[in-house]
């Protein structure tokens, strides 16, 4: 070989090196660029699932649901709250996905600790019943409001609002899954597909009606009731020409449940006198109606009272057919002024046990001859009386 032809290869072999570790440090640099977009893919894709899962999660409950109530200081399920329930049973146990909102309220007739209270018993039985029904415990969320509920359809009353909601109301906290190990990625990979975002459908709630249990819609409260008792005079003349006797009351009550009621109630009694001249069997009867007004100092299950008012009595001697001095006439007709307490108690859906001490003052009396006492003055017919009743509430 000539000294001409080896110095043209020396010079093509190095100008041809820099070329090769151009070439060379190009494709390092693609590949490490490649890398990083796959990363950043995998990355944004990961972000995409905790996004999607977050949604799954989340509760979204009917904005109406349907409303049980419950009668005044009890947190016991009526036949139709009842019924509500297992219609939501059925529906919650239909679908995994599917969780129950149970919101609790009281009015304000109460002190409000025991509101508060009351309205989470009551919550609770409505979970207690639909467990029953088979409905997992986690699915089901029970929130005690008082008696000051942030839901409208809860204002006034004594009541749990049942929602139904599109996703596990109580959801198992689970461990996170481990991050997979970085991918080592080849130089010039194919491209990612874009990550696609899973949207879980809204699971549809049947509208239902709203339903109430069989307590009024008024929270007034009327009463009626029928009782006896025993009644004797308090002035000592009267009460030495009289025993001790026995009386019965007819009563009716508008408003057991609000602070003030009124009282409409006939009343009769009967007595044996003993007074000069009369059969040995003659007996004082009498027979009234009052008007009373009443103090509640409570609407719960006990309930005491005080109250007062106006009447008017009719006194006749009966079983006597002798003429006598010691009475001036066979018959009287009295005011009265009854004043007195009580203790209520509420049984079971109504039912009314009643106790009350009652004092009648009595003007304008003058069927005892005034000769006959020897205070030339009509002995006076003030008198006590105890009795109970039974009754029922409306």
């Amino acid at each position: 070989m000539g000294w001409n032809k080896w110095r043209s290869v020396t010079l093509a072999f190095a100008m041809a090196i820099p070329t090769m570790a151009s070439a060379r440090a190009q494709a390092q640099d693609d590949a490490r660029n490649a890398g990083d977009d796959s990363a950043a893919g995998a990355h944004k894709a990961s972000n995409n699932k905790e996004a999607a899962g977050s949604a799954a999660n989340k509760m979204h409950c009917e904005e109406i649901g349907r409303i049980i109530e419950f009668k005044v200081g009890d947190a016991s399920l009526s036949p139709s709250a009842k019924q509500v329930l297992e219609t939501t049973a059925s529906w919650a146990n239909d679908a995994p996905d599917r969780g129950i909102r149970l919101e609790g309220a009281a009015d304000k007739s109460g002190p409000s600790s025991l509101n508060e209270q009351l309205s989470q018993e009551r919550a609770e039985a409505a979970k207690e019943y639909l467990t029953q029904q088979g409905v997992d415990p986690s699915k089901i969320r029970t929130e005690a409001l008082g008696e000051n509920p942030d839901r409208p359809m809860l204002n006034g009353l004594r009541a749990v609002e049942v929602r139904n909601c599109s996703a596990p109301v109580a959801a198992a906290t689970e461990e996170p899954a481990p991050t997979p190990p970085p991918t080592v990625v080849e130089v010039n990979p194919p491209p990612a597909p874009p990550p696609v975002e899973v949207v879980p459908e809204p699971v549809p709630v049947a509208p239902m009606p709203v339903a109430h249990s069989d307590m009024p819609p008024s929270h007034v409260g009327v009463g009626v009731a029928l009782g006896g008792g025993a009644t004797g005079f308090s002035d000592k003349t009267t009460r030495n020409l009289t025993d001790v006797g026995g009386s019965w009351e007819a009563r009716a009550a508008f408003g057991t449940r609000l602070p003030l009621a009124f009282e409409g109630a006939y009343v009769g009694s009967a007595q044996d006198i003993n007074a000069l001249g009369l059969d040995r069997n003659a007996l004082l009867v009498g027979n009234g109606a009052e008007g009373d007004l009443r103090l509640n100092l409570g609407t719960l299950r006990v309930q005491p009272y005080l109250f007062g008012g106006a009447g008017w009595t009719h006194y006749t001697v009966e079983r006597n057919n002798n003429a006598t001095s010691s009475i001036t006439t066979n018959a009287d007709d009295v005011f009265t002024v009854p004043a007195g307490a009580g203790l209520a108690f509420r049984v079971g859906k109504g039912f009314l046990i009643d106790f009350r001490g009652t004092y009648r003052w009595a003007f304008g009396a003058d069927i005892l001859n005034p000769t006959f006492t020897g205070t030339g003055k009509s002995p006076s017919l003030s008198n006590w009386n105890a009795g109970g009743h039974l009754g029922w509430e409306f």
